[in-house]
Parts: C-alpha cells; structure tokens; sequence
C-alpha cells in the first residue's frame, strides 16, 4: 500500500495495480508525509487536526486537534508520535490513544519533520533554530541558531554523532548531536527548504539556487554539484550507487552518487517539490498535476 497526501484527504494506493483503495477526506489539505507504523497511518492536515488511521481500511482510530495547521511530517519511536505545528509547537503523542505526552512551544511555527535517534529529538523551527529534545520528556537539551527558517529535516549520522540540515539562510550545517556544537558549514546560492540525504561518508541536498550539492559528510567541502534548470525543494534520495531527485524544471533526475555522473532523467510535464519515497527496487513521487508515478 502506498499512502499519499492531497489537496482533500489521505490516499490509500494499491502498488500493483496504481488505483486507490480507500480515501480518508479532511476539510483541508495533506501536505505532510504519512508515518506507517504497526499498521496505523498517522497524518497531519491544515484542517488543525493529526489523525490516526488504520491502514487497511482507513477507518479513524482517533484526532488530535489544535488551533492551527499540521504541515510537519511526523516521526514514531518508542510509543510516541513527533510533530510539529504551525503554532509554533512541537508534540509527543501517545500512538496507541492519541493523548498527549508533551508539548513545546518554540517562537515560531514548525513545518520541519522531526528526527529521533536514542533519548533525542532533532527538528528545525522557524525561529530560526534547531531544536534538540529529550524524547521522553520533552526538555530542552539545546538549541543552534541559524540565519533564518529551518524547514529542512535533519539528517543524523549515528556513527559519527553528527545532525546535518538547511537553513534559509542559504547554508548547510553539520552539528555535534550531542553538543549542538557547530563542527562546519556551507554556503549554497539561495534558500534551502530540502531536508539532506546521508550515505557513504556524503551529504546530498538540494537548494532554491537549482543545485544539489553533495558534499562530505566529515568536513563539508563540495564534491560535486549539478544545477538544474528550476529550484529543487523537495530531498534527494540515494539507493545503492545512485542519488534520484526533482526539480521544478518537471524532471526526474538520477545521478552517480560517488561521481556525480549523469545517469538519466525523464520530464513529467508538471513539477513536483516532493521526495521520492523508495520500495524494493522502485521508486514513487507526484507531482502538482494530481499524478502519481511509479519507477522502476
């Protein structure tokens, strides 16, 4: 089953055959990734409400409402479900009953999609922080101030203990996990609103600038970088050798994740700021046309 967002509810999507399931409407739109987790789908929309679903039939298990809008793609760990919020807020919920767990208000909303490893929670604020949290408590272990919005989503190296993410600011950063500490950054051409990629020692991230960049991972210096022809928004993706990206260009691309060399690219008529989500061998997106596509 492949869960998607839209402008009036969750799709429920067979994968062999590409024809919905079952629709779960809502009043507003689903801009969020849906997290699955022991057969629950757990979404937020701009209706103010997080909803909890059951997979198979999309029947409601239970709401939790607030005063503003979900944009944040949630995370589940250990029990809990991670979001954020448009009222500036970031919630553990329970994912079983929907209750609260806790809650912190931050200064600004946060559409930044939490990232748990161990006892921490990472997610970016547009107040212009990164936020690091106990996990089970909620409590602020620390905080790292950028130049402006983080939407991105970090990405943690758990071998290293290092947290890489964008700012709008126009830079990429690299943080001490434990610390918060800044170990580098690097400056890209505009905006950054894609969350980075980790794989073989290498971060990849897209910029408002049209580039992805892959850089290393240990001190961020550039390795490659290719520009499209459109802003890229939304994240790369890496499987095995290859990084797989959109661009607002309405391209597909697929690169050497190691060289940068150009493996193909096909054009989709519409664009698309989303992530390619991975499944075995395949992978799918959409794109602001309503279609979905299915790559082999």
């Amino acid at each position: 089953m492949l869960y998607c967002g839209t402008d009036t509810g969750l799709a429920a999507i067979d994968l062999e055959i590409g024809r919905p399931v079952w629709f779960f409407r809502t009043a507003r739109k689903v801009f969020s990734t849906p997290a699955v987790d022991d057969g629950m789908v757990y979404f937020g929309s701009w209706d103010n409400n997080f909803y909890a679903l059951n997979g198979t039939t999309g029947h409601l298990i239970w709401t939790f409402s607030d005063s503003a809008a979900f944009s944040s793609s949630p995370v589940v760990d250990s029990g809990l479900v991670f979001v954020g919020n448009y009222n500036g807020a970031v919630y553990a919920i329970n994912k079983r009953s929907g209750s609260l767990v806790w809650r912190y208000p931050t200064n600004h909303w946060v559409v930044s999609s939490p990232a748990v490893y161990g006892e921490m929670v990472f997610v970016g604020g547009s107040d212009s922080f990164l936020y690091c949290f106990d996990k089970t408590s909620g409590r602020l272990i620390w905080k790292f101030q950028t130049g402006k919005d983080v939407v991105s989503t970090p990405a943690v190296n758990i071998e290293t203990g290092k947290v890489y993410f964008g700012s709008h600011d126009r830079n990429v950063y690299c943080v001490d996990m434990i610390t918060g500490q800044e170990i580098w950054r690097f400056e890209t051409g505009d905006i950054i609103s894609s969350s980075p990629a980790y794989a073989d020692d290498r971060v990849y991230i897209g910029s408002l600038d049209s580039t992805l960049y892959c850089l290393y991972a240990e001190t961020g210096k550039e390795i490659w970088r290719f520009r499209s022809d459109g802003e890229i928004y939304g994240s790369p993706v890496v499987a095995g050798s290859t990084v797989y990206f959109l661009s607002y260009d309405s391209n597909f691309y697929a690169f050497d994740a190691l060289t940068g060399k150009f493996k193909y690219q096909f054009f989709i008529y519409e664009i698309s700021d989303e992530s390619p989500a991975i499944v075995g061998n395949e992978l799918y997106f959409g794109d602001r046309s309503g279609k979905i596509y299915r790559v082999q």
